[in-house]
């Protein structure tokens, strides 16, 4: 019998099913939490606080600065074999600390001090996260069966994309209310604001604490071997507790080596991760700029932009999923990789022909208003049943000034960017497992990890002086296109 099967008949049938009915309701309550933390309110935040483009950089470039924390995890699960209270402890803290942003925002938004200390609180939340992230890899890669494994990652990823509209909507109208255009976005000219994005990230911690500790009740499930284990990914001479800090501080090289030079030796490895951190490079150094850049230049609403990039876009990247799949099973991963990047690399193209000055095509608000309007009086109607008394017949979302030119050109993003994304991450991931799949196991994998953040951490940094730096010189001039 498969050895990688072995580890599913200790969680079987009935408690496997349990098992993974609980693993996707945790990560339905999972996405309110990525919502609430990833949507275009992050930029109010951000400029109530005071950031400038250095700061936009550096808080793109902190996922990908934590990402170095993989090898704590590699060498934890590796030495130990336990991965589930690393994976709750680690990503609770992280969701919960969500809290002492809000905390920061209340207490010293548009202080500077309180840039620095978001700063250093969410590099601490990815710290965590990217700490407990591949320990949840492999405990689901050994509880879920390889033969259902991949249905199973379809179905959750559809069911839970079901809770993204509704709430991603309702986020959106009740940011765009409690956001005033005329008055500068800060403290003391919008309170209201200041608590509608404070009691955002209380309910995102909530919801994302909820998430894991859902995971409690599930069984820890370690894979057994018939005749014996394979040898570990890190072996290293000097036992873990010997010589106390100081002994940790001289293995510090050696595990260096064993975990980013040792998968180096590999030229097809290091020419991929050379692709990866080029790639996440691009991506990082636009980053939060392209929500700057269509709310604060082309005065986009929360809700025209958050439908681009958490409806639109995503539902884009599902649809095309399946047909870079099968492009990948028959021309294989690297073809497929290559045209995925081609694709990709248009995504950023539409923001250079957006602008304010970008007319406005006939009769495309009236439709709009039109259709709101109409969805309006069903919403009243219904209302009406229950004997309730609303006015949402006369509900125009696009007003005589809306953007509506601008944002189409926007749109034309979820052809090029979102889809072009699908299949490099496809592509990426089917090549990275190949290479996991060897002698080296989850080493390959966390250095990939490393060397794409640091590219990410590159991308994002320079941007920021790039653009701090044409912010402030006296011969810089924006390109007005359209």
């Amino acid at each position: 019998m498969s050895v990688e099967l072995l580890p599913a008949l200790s969680v079987r049938k009935a408690e496997l099913r349990r098992s993974m009915r609980r693993v996707t309701a945790a990560w339905a309550l999972g996405i309110i939490w990525m919502t609430c933390t990833g949507g275009s309110w992050m930029n109010s935040f951000q400029v109530m606080l005071g950031f400038s483009n250095i700061h936009f950089g550096l808080m793109t470039a902190l996922p990908s600065l934590a990402t170095a924390a993989n090898l704590v995890a590699v060498v934890y699960v590796e030495r130990t074999g336990k991965r589930k209270g690393l994976f709750i402890a680690t990503k609770a803290i992280s969701r919960a600390l969500w809290l002492v942003v809000a905390l920061i925002l209340v207490t010293l938004g548009g202080q500077p001090a309180a840039i620095w200390l978001v700063l250093l609180t969410l590099l601490v939340v990815w710290l965590l996260d990217a700490v407990g992230t591949p320990a949840w890899q492999t405990w689901m890669g050994d509880m879920i069966p390889r033969r259902i494994r991949g249905r199973y990652w379809a179905a959750r990823s559809q069911f839970t994309r079901m809770f993204i509209v509704p709430v991603a909507v309702g986020l959106s109208i009740f940011m765009d209310r409690m956001t005033d255009p005329v008055l500068p976005t800060t403290v003391s000219a919008q309170p209201q604001l200041m608590w509608a994005l404070a009691g955002l990230f209380a309910g995102a911690a909530v919801f994302g604490v909820a998430d894991i500790l859902m995971f409690l009740r599930i069984r820890e499930v370690r894979p057994t071997y018939p005749d014996r284990p394979p040898p570990p990914v890190v072996d290293l001479p000097l036992p873990p507790t010997k010589g106390g800090l100081a002994g940790a501080l001289r293995r510090l090289p050696l595990y260096f080596h064993a975990l980013l030079l040792d998968p180096l030796t590999d030229h097809a490895f290091r020419r991929y991760v050379l692709y990866g951190a080029t790639i996440t490079f691009a991506m990082c150094a636009g980053g939060s700029f392209y929500y700057r850049e269509m709310r604060e230049d082309l005065g986009l609403s929360h809700m025209a932009i958050n439908v681009i990039y958490m409806i639109l876009g995503p539902l884009m990247a599902v649809v095309s999923a399946r047909p870079w799949g099968k492009l990948v099973d028959r021309w294989g991963r690297r073809p497929a990789l290559m045209a995925a990047t081609a694709v990709a690399a248009f995504g950023a193209v539409p923001y250079i022909f957006a602008s304010k000055y970008t007319p406005n095509p006939p009769l495309v608000s009236g439709a709009v208003n039109a259709a709101a309007g109409f969805v309006g009086w069903l919403g009243a109607t219904a209302a009406s049943w229950f004997g309730w008394t609303v006015d949402w017949a006369s509900w125009q979302p696009l007003g005589a000034g809306a953007p509506v030119g601008a944002w189409l050109v926007c749109a034309t993003t979820i052809f090029f960017g979102f889809v072009g994304w699908s299949g490099v991450a496809i592509g990426q991931q089917g090549i990275i497992l190949g290479f996991a799949d060897g002698e080296g196991r989850s080493k390959y994998v966390a250095a990939h990890a490393v060397f794409c953040g640091l590219g990410g951490v590159l991308g994002a940094v320079l941007s920021g002086i790039m653009a701090d730096g044409l912010a402030r010189a006296p011969w810089y001039h924006p390109l007005h296109v359209g």
